[in-house]
């Protein structure tokens, strides 16, 4: 294990002595040999018990979410090792997962999704933490494919914004990229497929009306 993970520090250390595919090539292969060693880990930790509910540590969704990132069409994100699990970083993933088959509707109270529809603005955030999946969510919405997609993406987004207001409101370069971003998803343009999403799984279906409202007035 540690020896995989110094070879990742190796390649991003030497990362412009390689080709765009030899790097790309060469990280995925170290990161799906980790995945391997954490699955043996975690079946022996588990005495192979047959249900593969592994939740994922903080050290683990790191890495998931960097392999994400260099992967560059959805059929390679969908297939990335234990991306099933991605709704750790925030619950309404599930939705994307329902919508692309990775995992099935079941009738327990985790299919009751919850939407961020008033502003936080407490001064206690983490910056790093927030800019590091603000550009995860961005990579998702420009690979994958579908407006439906695409649209929970946004609500993701969204959901995150609302979430860390605050840090949206002190940064001001951070407010006028996400702007830029949302607009060229528009809420008025694709109100169908919102409102089909918020049918589809429950959600409180003017929600996208109170985004609206708060985003036009962030100045």
């Amino acid at each position: 294990m540690d020896l995989i993970l110094k070879s990742i520090q190796e390649l991003k250390k030497n990362k412009f002595n390689y080709t765009e595919y030899e790097y790309k090539s060469e990280i995925i292969r170290l990161y799906e040999k980790m995945s391997d060693y954490n699955k043996i880990r975690d079946d022996i930790n588990n005495n192979l018990k047959t249900n593969n509910e592994v939740k994922l540590n903080e050290y683990d969704l790191k890495l998931l979410t960097e392999e994400i990132m260099i992967k560059d069409n959805s059929e390679k994100i969908f297939s990335t090792k234990n991306f099933n699990k991605i709704y750790q970083l925030n619950g309404l993933f599930k939705i994307l997962l329902l919508e692309n088959n990775l995992i099935k509707l079941d009738n327990t109270n985790e299919n009751n999704f919850l939407i961020q529809t008033i502003p936080i603005t407490e001064k206690n955030y983490d910056k790093q933490k927030i800019v590091y999946h603000m550009k995860l969510y961005l990579h998702l919405t420009n690979i994958l494919t579908g407006q439906l997609n695409k649209c929970i993406m946004a609500i993701i987004i969204y959901d995150m914004l609302l979430r860390n207001f605050k840090f949206v409101t002190d940064h001001e370069n951070f407010k006028n990229t996400v702007k830029l971003k949302l607009q060229e998803f528009s809420i008025d343009e694709n109100k169908n497929k919102f409102t089909e999403v918020a049918e589809k799984y429950n959600l409180n279906r003017d929600f996208f009306d109170k985004w609206k409202k708060l985003f036009e007035e962030l100045n």
